[in-house]
């Protein structure tokens, strides 16, 4: 009887394979050994794809294996019974029409490409596989979406390559590698770098739930199973990227708004400073928001005048911050400059100077400001801002309403007709509160605002005692009435009383 088969052996002088193995080396993804670390690598899906292949072809495939010697893989093949020069010339024309794939290029395969960015603008993504091939698939999933990639032939060169500096975005890692599994490279890295610093997505076909209990375990950010879908590869991989940027644009700026309060607390002025103005009694308080708001005061003593200016720039963060900062240095400036204060020139050049920086900073705000000149128990108050509470001898209060006394600074380029003054003398014990928003609109847990009515309330019951303590009991009332709720806006209060 003629052979119709052809019978070929591929032998080598490895591990060899236990007996208990011979059934399953077949199965995708088998290893040898029986952990996930090993000292060889596995077959990954190339014995059971080539089973796959031979048995389409009408071919059967067996394995014969001693521990410790060596194993030899024999597979059969039918014999086609057409001419060879027929079979020669079909195969020829197949093989013209194909293309070897640009992933496949040894050159391409060994370039390590360049793991540093330019001014943070591309992620970097370290990818780890024991297959070189794997590694480019991933590679050229990520092609296109402007990565930089850095390649890992195994756990300790990803490693290696993370103490000598590599800071990856994201580390793509294969499970079964050799001598160092993908968990122990996870487990080592969040040692030091916690989750959303470094994410890991571990890739790999131990698809069990105990796996992906063990991933996440070790300290994984997720978990993707081959074969990897090259869509949710990408979408799972930019979700935990994101997740990434928004930590560390929350920790700057955390960082950013610490040093916005602390600038603000240094520029107000000092309790010294207030004792020294003879015929006044003034306390000043101001909190800053969670967020910072862009509250300020300032009291300036000169020439037995007093100026004040109280403000509020609109919106909250660094931006509102660095404004209320700005203009308290240009208050200053100007209050110096002028001596009397003189409302439209004081005013006009504040709103010059505000508006043309907040289009500098590319930033919508604007602010409420009041100015007080004090001299001699005569007051003069000019500028749009909440209401100024007036504390009485007789132990009534008064409102005065600003809203016709300016216009909101910054807002418009050239500053409305349509600013104003109101005058008005402080007898012995009489005196002044100014605040900011933050006060009367500060919410408790069930969103319920504090209130103008409230405030004046407090200050009513304790107008006959000093600024310092009137405005403790404003201040213990407003944390009485927010409770644990967030404070949402700075906190600002001015009392001032005559002598």
């Amino acid at each position: 009887m003629v052979n119709t088969r052809i019978e070929i052996t591929v032998s080598d002088t490895g591990i060899g394979i236990p007996e208990d193995k011979l059934d399953r080396i077949f199965e995708s993804f088998e290893q040898v050994e029986g952990g996930a670390a090993r000292e060889y690598g596995g077959t990954g899906l190339g014995l059971a794809v080539t089973k796959q292949l031979v048995q389409l072809h009408g071919g059967n495939i067996w394995l014969e294996s001693t521990l410790g010697l060596g194993s030899q893989f024999t597979f059969t093949l039918p014999i086609s019974e057409e001419p060879v020069s027929s079979q020669s010339s079909v195969v020829a024309s197949q093989l013209s029409q194909i293309q070897a794939p640009a992933y496949l290029d040894s050159e391409t395969l060994v370039q390590q490409p360049q793991f540093s960015k330019t001014a943070g603008e591309h992620f970097n993504i370290l990818i780890v596989d024991d297959e070189a091939v794997n590694r480019q698939v991933v590679a050229n999933f990520l092609s296109l979406q402007d990565y930089n990639i850095v390649q890992a032939a195994s756990g300790m060169e990803a490693i290696s390559l993370i103490e000598e500096g590599l800071r990856p975005d994201a580390i793509l890692l294969d499970v079964m590698m050799p001598r160092m599994t993908g968990y122990e490279v996870t487990k080592r890295l969040r040692d030091k770098w916690q989750l959303s610093e470094m994410p890991i997505l571990l890739l790999t076909a131990k698809n069990q739930v105990e796996d992906l209990v063990i991933g996440l375990e070790v300290g994984a950010n997720d978990y993707l199973t081959k074969p990897i879908s090259k869509d949710e590869l990408l979408a799972r991989l930019k979700t935990h990227l994101n997740i990434k940027r928004l930590r560390e644009e929350n920790i700057r700026m955390t960082a950013e708004l610490d040093v916005s309060r602390r600038l603000q607390q240094m520029l107000l002025p000092k309790d010294k400073e207030l004792q020294h103005i003879e015929a006044l009694d003034i306390a000043g308080f101001m909190a800053p928001a969670d967020e910072v708001g862009g509250d300020y005061y300032d009291v300036l003593y000169q020439d037995g005048q007093v100026l004040i200016g109280i403000g509020d720039v609109t919106g909250h963060g660094l931006e509102s911050g660095a404004l209320a900062i700005m203009v308290q240095s240009a208050v200053r400036t100007l209050l110096a400059a002028y001596h009397q204060l003189d409302a439209v020139k004081f005013l006009t050049a504040l709103n010059q100077m505000v508006y043309h920086n907040v289009i500098r900073m590319n930033a919508e705000k604007s602010l409420t400001l009041s100015l007080l000149s004090y001299q001699d128990g005569h007051l003069v108050l000019t500028g749009q801002h909440e209401d100024m509470i007036v504390i009485r001898s007789n132990g009534e209060i008064e409102e005065i309403d600003t809203m016709d006394l300016g216009f909101p600074i910054g807002l418009e380029e050239e500053m409305p007709d349509c600013i104003a003054e109101t005058k008005l003398s402080l007898t012995s014990g009489e005196g002044i509160v100014l605040y900011t928003d933050g006060i009367t609109e500060a919410e408790n847990i069930e969103g319920q605002f504090y209130g103008l009515e409230r405030l004046c309330f407090i200050i009513k019951q304790n107008g006959q005692q000093s600024a310092k303590k009137i405005q403790d009991a404003v201040i213990d009332d407003v944390r009485r009435f927010i409770g644990e709720q967030k404070v949402f806006d700075d906190i600002t209060l001015l009392v001032i009383k005559q002598k």
